[in-house]
């Protein structure tokens, strides 16, 4: 598996992202650097202590935080979501028969399709891991899937010499035609620092590249090329 699919992966199941040295919590504006040493009642604790006492007491949790998702992102039912809180309480199978007033074999049958699932998960991921390692330069992991995202070297060429400034380096104009645009956005992706801006710092980035600077932003974000917080005031690159 890839290293990016890795991280994602880690970064979901911890609640967590760690970059920079710090610690940002997936739900909240929460950060806990590194250096720092964080006080609770008459103990110490490191950053990484820290945020897990976070998630805990402030979102009950990762498992229930990221549970407040929408079922369809799981690809789940809320059903088979509500088993897996159970089965994540260790609540028997009688007890769960007699809250969802089934039988313990259908119990045991959600059981085997969720781990039926998982297993289904492991294969696809492990599918679009091989298609991430054989990528040509210039496409992007999933997107592969998406045939605006198989750029060739002509194209890339095409579209810099188009709608780039060669002094300025500036984008001229925004084209409607999508591959074209994917390839200004990978463009100013590529100029884009490895850290974490505000919202206020990617705004000023990108009006060194373009004036309509919000819809930029929101493109870059819709294509998977810039992640940000679920408030919108953390920006990092993917």
């Amino acid at each position: 598996m890839t290293k990016h699919l890795v991280n994602q992966i880690e970064q979901l199941s911890n609640g967590y992202d760690y970059r920079n040295e710090s610690y940002f919590c997936n739900y909240c504006e929460s950060i806990f650097k590194e250096e720092m040493i964080y006080p609770l009642d008459e103990e110490l604790l490191t950053a990484k202590g820290a945020m897990k006492h976070h998630l805990l007491t402030e979102h009950g949790g990762n498992f229930f935080a990221l549970m407040e998702k929408d079922h369809k992102t799981f690809g789940l039912t809320e059903v088979q979501l509500a088993m897996l809180s159970c089965f994540y309480q260790n609540i028997s199978d009688n007890d769960m028969a007699k809250m969802f007033n089934i039988t313990p074999a259908t119990v045991r049958n959600h059981r085997f399709k969720l781990n039926e699932k998982k297993n289904q998960a492991i294969h696809f991921l492990s599918l679009v891991s091989i298609i991430d390692k054989s990528l040509e330069e210039g496409k992007l992991g999933i997107q592969s899937f998406d045939q605006r995202f198989n750029i060739t070297k002509h194209d890339r060429e095409k579209a810099l010499k188009n709608f780039i400034d060669p002094e300025t380096k500036r984008i001229t104009i925004i084209p409607r035609k999508e591959k074209t645009k994917i390839i200004l956005l990978q463009y100013l992706i590529t100029a884009l620092p490895n850290k974490t801006f505000s919202e206020q710092e990617i705004n000023l980035f990108l009006k060194k590249y373009v004036d309509d600077f919000a819809s930029i932003r929101r493109y870059l974000v819709d294509y998977g090329l810039l992640a940000r917080t679920k408030d919108g005031k953390i920006y990092w690159k993917i």
